[in-house]
């Protein structure tokens, strides 16, 4: 999706101007980084500073009650919202909402049918609003009118998947390379983080011998979900670490930053002897938490 809206963004120029907002959803985020109410806000903020005339309907009593305090309701949200959309004229806005799965199931099907609606009225009335969804398979958002397009299908995800085996699995044997690629793919269904989880468990075992090879890979559950709770299983290295990552992780009052995570574990395995006793230094780099620990 990103790569989507990046383009998008790229191609619009002076002959075919508009507004192009997006918003992601993030299950691990901040609230207004996973409800609707966050996608609503993020929205109105992209479209009204690209049409500041719209934003005359923030004075309008009948969508912004007067006695309104602080940031309004995700209902008058909405109406903000469908009200700033009915005054576009022939401008084109057109909204990227990726990862409808990482926000509340019951949240996103009532906000998939306003916007629904909202896009028929629009049509109807000449508007220039175009809606852009993406999802995983579940929950599944069914969408009367638009176009749909599953990825898996797509003759292209098909091949990059096939060169990522071919380029990442360590095996040296052609037949068996040839042999245990057409299973991968066909128990991959598409799913890109199994094949990746799958192709380094192969290679981690590899040198076990065909037969074994060939048992591990049918072994590997093909629900990703499934093969995640295998792989905690199986994996008997670093448990004192990964027990005390899962408890932040499940007990935290909110997400964790990478270097915030990496101090958490360091304070744990310390008063049990693990790591050094002199606090990790932590660099950030970049846009991204990434870090790294100096001696």
């Amino acid at each position: 999706m990103k790569f989507i809206y990046l383009q998008t963004k790229k191609k619009r120029t002076r002959e075919t101007p508009g507004v192009i907002a997006s918003f992601f959803f993030h299950a691990r985020g901040e609230q207004l980084e996973k409800s609707v109410a966050g996608m609503y806000r993020s929205l109105l903020l992209q479209l009204l500073e690209g049409y500041p005339d719209l934003q005359t309907v923030l004075d309008d009593p009948d969508v912004v009650p007067q006695t309104q305090n602080g940031c309004p309701s995700l209902n008058v949200l909405k109406d903000i919202f469908t009200t700033s959309v009915s005054r576009l004229g022939q401008r084109p806005f057109t909204c990227f909402v990726d990862a409808l799965d990482e926000c509340d199931e019951q949240q996103v099907r009532a906000m998939v049918q306003d916007l629904e609606e909202l896009a028929d009225e629009s049509t109807e009335n000449g508007l220039l609003l175009r809606i852009c969804f993406s999802s995983r398979h579940y929950p599944y958002i069914n969408i009367r009118h638009g176009i749909h397009l599953t990825l898996d299908d797509q003759p292209g995800h098909v091949d990059d998947l096939t060169d990522y085996v071919a380029s990442r699995l360590q095996i040296k044997d052609p037949k068996l390379v040839e042999e245990l690629q057409g299973r991968i793919l066909e128990k991959a269904a598409g799913v890109f983080l199994w094949v990746i989880l799958v192709v380094d468990i192969l290679n981690k075992e590899n040198g076990q011998g065909r037969l074994a090879l060939k048992k591990r890979l049918k072994d590997i559950p093909d629900q990703l979900s499934e093969l995640f709770k295998d792989i905690l299983r199986r994996d008997n290295q670093n448990m004192d670490q990964l027990l005390l990552c899962v408890l932040w992780v499940l007990l935290a009052k909110r997400p964790l930053k990478p270097k915030e995570l990496y101090h958490a574990l360091w304070s744990g395995l310390s008063l049990q002897g693990l790591v050094d006793e002199e606090i990790p230094d932590v660099i950030s780099l970049d846009s991204g938490d990434l870090f790294k620990r100096t001696h």
